[in-house]
């Protein structure tokens, strides 16, 4: 049932029209139920229970999970240096890496051979297997799946799929100037997030360009690229390319000449 139930969202994703509201999964619901080989019954549930049908509530369920973490745990196979400020409850799995100067303030998970560069700061964000989170870098309440690079960036309130590159001097924007809630574009609807700080979504294996930020609320596809210098305004779809075109000219000569 949960499989057959994934692979009618994702069919639903595929085949219904872009017009469509925002039913997919209630649909894929609908079809399975229909089957004539199921058969359903109610079951009373008085325990947790968030939705993810929009990327934001990713980090509802994130809180959530960080939520049950009762202690701090730190593997025997995880290197953290002495110098490294670890406070509240956090986990770090095995291989895990973290370096001189680094803050991890929980409640956090550091993932099974992640990295935290020196000077790094993780706070209340769960960051997957095989990430980089570099030198000088912040994630703040932020999810971060696996293999995610990050170099002296800033990632706030923002969701990133797997193998995100988001290049050095990055920043997510996470709160408007007029401090309402912020909105974001689903199906050319502008939708409440129920958040006063959202940053961004980006997808699976795009890649962000250095000194390049976004807005709060935008979206960027899955293997999108963001060129250098450019501010992200608007949502980016699947394997597009957006960048800011450069409007003064570059001239090079000798440092000697007249």
């Amino acid at each position: 049932m949960p499989q057959g139930l994934l692979e009618e969202i994702e069919k639903a994703y595929q085949t219904r029209p872009v017009d469509a509201h925002f039913d997919h999964y209630e649909f894929a619901m609908d079809v399975q139920m229909n089957k004539q080989d199921l058969t359903y019954r109610v079951v009373a549930y008085d325990g947790p229970w968030k939705p993810i049908k929009y990327p934001w509530h990713v980090l509802d369920v994130m809180d959530y999970f960080l939520g049950q973490i009762d202690k701090p745990h730190i593997s025997s196979q995880a290197v953290v240096m002495d110098n490294v400020r670890i406070d509240g409850d956090v986990v770090i799995e095995a291989g895990a890496r973290v370096f001189n100067g680094a803050s991890i303030v929980g409640p956090a998970y550091i993932g099974a051979g992640s990295t935290v560069g020196d000077g790094a700061l993780v706070r209340e964000s769960m960051i997957g297997k095989g990430c980089s989170v570099g030198h000088t870098s912040e994630v703040a309440r932020s999810y971060l799946a696996d293999g995610c690079e990050l170099h002296r960036a800033v990632v706030l309130d923002s969701v990133f799929d797997e193998s995100v590159n988001f290049s050095a001097g990055c920043i997510t924007a996470n709160l408007r100037w007029d401090r309402n809630e912020v909105k974001s574009t689903v199906d050319g609807d502008r939708l409440l997030t129920g958040r006063r700080k959202f940053g961004a979504v980006v997808g699976r294996n795009a890649f962000i360009s250095m000194q390049s930020g976004t807005m709060p609320g935008v979206k960027i596809g899955r293997d999108a690229v963001v060129g250098p210098f450019t501010n992200v305004m608007h949502d980016v779809p699947d394997g597009a390319l957006l960048y800011a075109e450069q409007k003064g000219a570059q001239r090079l000569r000798d440092a000697d000449a007249d």
